[in-house]
């Protein structure tokens, strides 16, 4: 077949996606489906509790010499894969597309070697910064293409100007790097006076290990979690997220990259308060789609919020902005035959 590529990352297939490594592994595997004669993968998810796969890899390049390579996986992952192939020597061309925001730090700071990434026919990063930072390094096999998704439906919100008070939403893995004890520490400070004027709803999976999120949410009357948003069900999770007001995102995750959520929240016309961390300034403009606080910064979390509370009227051109931005990220404007065959993934 002329065109055939090999997709290695965590993809779980046939289920539904646990995070947003595997939610960009499945657009993949659908979006290469429509432009590609096959599509092989090889789903690395739990890698370390299967090491089989990395048989199955081998003997799926073994007997698929004519196919392009695309490792989309977690920076250590992919680091892994890509030190196989490179030592094993295969005369294949490989893509990286880079999940996260770390591998440029990790570069600088030695830890994964620049003649392994020159090895690589592209990288594909989903920042500018992370881009720039790449080429400083020496790398000049660096591609900027942005996060996206399959956007067909974008929800009309039932309101421009809040009626009643200020609906926050949190939509991410839950988990104190994500910065959910910052919200409960701006909430407990906001109660003080504004306590019938604002409420915070969590969706998202709970981390195992971080056992007090249900009761910081029991201690508030207005903070609740109401469990897993499907997106995969776009008009009912859309018009579901479309309720709020803000979207909340105070994360310090050191893996954050371009986050999904960012482009969930466009779709939804949400304006977005998100520390300055990682990839976040590289696609929320301060001011126009939302604000942009200093990371581990309560009080500033805690003033955009009430900022918010106090000024309603200040969301009206924000919603407006964000509504005409969204749809330049879904992925059929982005992932294109043309960028295809500029990369050489398509001939």
């Amino acid at each position: 077949m002329r065109n055939k590529v090999i997709l290695v990352g965590a993809i779980n297939e046939g289920n539904t996606p646990t995070c947003g490594e595997t939610m960009k592994n499945q657009l993949f595997v659908k979006r290469f489906n429509e432009l590609f004669d096959a599509v092989i993968t090889v789903d690395t998810l739990n890698w370390k509790k299967r090491p089989w796969v990395l048989v199955r890899l081998f003997f799926t390049l073994l007997f698929n010499r004519g196919a392009k390579v695309v490792i989309s996986a977690s920076t250590i992952s992919a680091y892994f894969v890509i030190k196989f192939l490179y030592h094993i020597r295969l005369k294949k061309n490989v893509f990286y597309w880079v999940v996260g925001g770390s591998l440029h730090n990790m570069v600088k700071e030695g830890k994964i070697k620049t003649n392994h990434m020159k090895y690589l026919k592209a990288i594909l990063v989903q920042g500018t910064i992370m881009c720039k930072e790449l080429q400083k390094a020496g790398l000049n096999n660096v591609v900027y293409v942005p996060n996206s998704k399959y956007i067909d439906y974008i929800p009309t919100k039932s309101h421009n100007l809040p009626q009643d008070k200020i609906h926050f939403v949190f939509l991410s893995r839950i988990s104190p790097y994500k910065g959910c004890d910052y919200i409960f520490e701006s909430v407990k400070e906001l109660n003080k006076l504004y306590a019938e004027k604002f409420d915070v709803t969590f969706f998202g999976r709970i981390e195992n290990d971080y056992k007090s999120f249900l009761n910081s949410v029991d201690s508030f009357k207005n903070v609740r979690y109401k469990g897993v948003l499907n997106l995969l069900s776009e008009r009912l999770g859309y018009e579901e997220l479309a309720k709020y007001d803000v979207m909340l995102f105070p994360t310090y995750w050191d893996g954050e990259g371009f986050p999904g959520v960012v482009i969930d929240a466009y779709i939804s016309s949400l304006p977005i308060i998100a520390t300055d961390w990682n990839l976040n300034t590289d696609v929320i403009e301060d001011g126009k789609d939302g604000w942009i606080i200093p990371v581990h910064n309560v009080d500033a979390l805690t003033t955009a919020m009430k900022n918010v509370i106090e000024h309603p009227e200040t969301l009206i051109n924000k919603v407006n902005h964000i509504r005409n931005k969204a749809l330049q990220y879904d992925c059929r404007n982005i992932l294109t035959q043309a960028l295809f065959k500029q990369l050489g993934l398509l001939k």
